[in-house]
């Protein structure tokens, strides 16, 4: 059946595309859907753009090539093609080292169970390369961890955040899972010694988990995985901590429900009770009936109908999906999500206090404190918080910067793919703002004989900048400014990169559209503008096979021609020029 708009009756097409799209088993309704919105005339750099953080790519190709495969762009075509191929290869790559890393566990007697990843997409989509998934689950007892953490190393894994002995005592303590990266980066794998979304609570017993595994052939070998039961309620807390934020852990809900069609609902209402999670429960299996139509038995969709908290909160979910911005939740936005999700105030409190004052990778990456003083770590995390908060007077009233962004080198592939999109020649004047070590101005200049300018606040990042132009030849090309981005002029940039945060990107836009000139282009990687709509979206497939997704705007008219058309027609100024 079609997507029920009675739920979201003011939603874009392109969004009500997605929805439709949500699903492995289309019906007809679905499908003819599908054409007719095809046909109304998609924004397609819209949808590529909401598409891609939504996890919904492949899915989106899936049903566009079975439906009307004319219907869509061949550029759009192309692109959706290309990511779907290289999706399947990077899938069937990380199931192959899933494989090898259970062989080795299982070859050194550590009894380790995977769940998400290949394993979801095997027993629930039913084909790999249908989900879009990025890192490897694995579970062990907690008295295993140690001996597991040896052999990761021994595979050239590496702790994404390297601790002390002190602070990976605490890291154990307080946490259920640690990040491993292989060295030359494409592969990362969790290791959980409990089931436990980060500052929630969900005390499932590993051990008790073991007894009701079942099993599943994958790449040739039969491997145990979670029963559906089990499943479901992790993938709703873990849906919960971030908010339901993307649409493909909606459509996993919904895809577990369908494939085990003889669940034990029972079971699954009277743990969600025991463990304090049912609100999160029936929010993920009310997100999954109301958007994709998943099939709940009427006793259960009833009593998750009849919760007015849970209803509130699936207005939240909905009205986010609507935002014409796929950035991240705040902090202060997740922790009330977060709150409200709880179902008891000493479960509020604990979360509050577990948010507040437990100290994490991030807290002693930000001030470095001696043995010693350890213990002052969870009194400076409540500072750091409020540094990532949007609080911009109180910020400032502490002397906290107001959006601090660490420098992180981009691949050079992506840089060219960045400069290819700006459509960069010898005129051009290229701004980088956050340059770093000034490799896309050098590159500007070097490739396409363009002058450039590199904004950074950190004197290091300048330093190391100069010193590339000249390496590179081309410092009678570019200039490199120490200054806060926010202060420079742009008024003679005709193209501005920006590689920084959702946040930053949407207070640096009143700034772009007030100086830059008519005809001048600007290209984000990853983050978005808010609701400025991209007039071109790109994806771009990196050697690894991960999917990088580019935004590109220009600017149409001066702000203020944009505002003197805006005001004569009553409608006020616009955001985007």
């Amino acid at each position: 059946m079609p997507v029920n708009r009675a739920f979201i009756p003011s939603m874009r097409l392109e969004d009500e595309l997605l929805l439709c799209c949500a699903r492995i088993q289309l019906d007809s309704g679905r499908a003819e859907r599908i054409r007719a919105l095809v046909q109304d005339g998609v924004n397609w750099a819209y949808l590529l753009w909401k598409a891609f953080p939504h996890a919904m790519l492949p899915l989106l190709y899936w049903h566009l090539n079975a439906t009307c495969p004319g219907a869509v762009p061949g550029s759009i075509f192309k692109q959706l093609q290309g990511h779907f191929h290289s999706n399947i290869k990077r899938n069937l790559f990380l199931t192959g080292e899933l494989l090898s890393l259970l062989n080795m566990f299982e070859e050194h007697g550590i009894r380790a169970l995977s769940y998400k990843g290949p394993l979801l997409a095997a027993s629930v989509y039913g084909n790999l390369g249908l989900r879009q998934f990025a890192d490897l689950d694995l579970l062990v007892s907690p008295r295993e961890v140690p001996k597991a953490k040896e052999l990761l190393l021994s595979r050239g894994y590496q702790p994404r955040f390297p601790l002390s002995h002190t602070q990976e005592a605490a890291y154990l303590q307080t946490k259920s899972e640690e990040i491993f990266v292989r060295e030359g980066g494409g592969v990362f794998v969790k290791l959980h010694w409990g089931v436990a979304a980060e500052y929630f609570s969900l005390p499932l017993d590993v051990e008790r988990l073991w007894k009701r595994l079942q099993p599943l052939a994958l790449g040739g070998r039969t491997l145990c995985t979670l029963s559906p039961e089990d499943l479901l309620l992790i993938l709703c807390v873990d849906g919960a901590t971030y908010l339901w934020g993307r649409l493909g852990r909606i459509c996993d809900v919904a895809e577990l429900i369908r494939a085990h069609e003889r669940m034990d609902w029972q079971q699954v209402l009277e743990q969600s009770r025991r463990l304090g999670v049912e609100r999160m429960l029936f929010l993920g299996l009310r997100l999954a009936a109301e958007l994709l139509g998943a099939n709940l038995p009427a006793e259960v969709l009833q009593r998750v109908q009849v919760d007015p908290k849970v209803e509130a909160l699936t207005t939240k979910v909905r009205e986010r999906f609507l935002r014409e911005t796929v950035s991240p939740p705040e902090i202060l936005e997740s922790s009330l999500f977060h709150l409200r999700t709880r179902e008891s105030w000493r479960e509020k409190v604990r979360y509050l206090l577990s948010r507040t004052l437990t100290p994490s990778p991030g807290d002693w990456t930000f001030v470095q404190l001696p043995v010693s003083l350890s213990f002052l770590y969870p009194l400076i995390r409540p500072i750091r918080l409020l540094q990532q908060c949007e609080l911009a007077p109180l910020k400032r009233l502490l002397g906290l910067p107001s959006d601090a962004v660490t420098f992180v080198p981009t691949q050079m592939e992506l840089v060219e793919s960045v400069l290819s999109l700006a459509e960069v020649t010898p005129a051009d004047i290229v701004y980088d703002l956050g340059c770093g070590d000034g490799r896309v101005v050098i590159q500007a200049a070097k490739r396409y004989g363009a002058r450039g300018v590199g904004i950074d606040i950190d004197p290091e990042r300048i330093a190391e900048a100069n010193a590339n132009a000249c390496k590179e030849g081309v410092d009678h090309l570019v200039t490199f400014v120490r200054q806060d981005a926010m202060a420079v002029d742009l008024s003679s940039a005709t193209v501005v990169t920006l590689f920084m945060t959702p946040s930053w990107n949407i207070s640096i836009l009143p700034k772009l559209q007030e100086e830059l000139r008519p005809g001048a282009r600007i290209v984000s990687l990853y983050t978005d503008m808010g609701n400025w709509i991209p007039l071109q979206t790109e994806l771009m497939m990196d050697a690894d096979g991960a999917c990088h997704v580019m935004y590109l705007w220009r600017i149409e008219k001066a702000l203020d021609q944009l505002a003197a058309e805006r005001l004569a027609r009553g409608d006020g100024i616009a955001v985007g020029v």
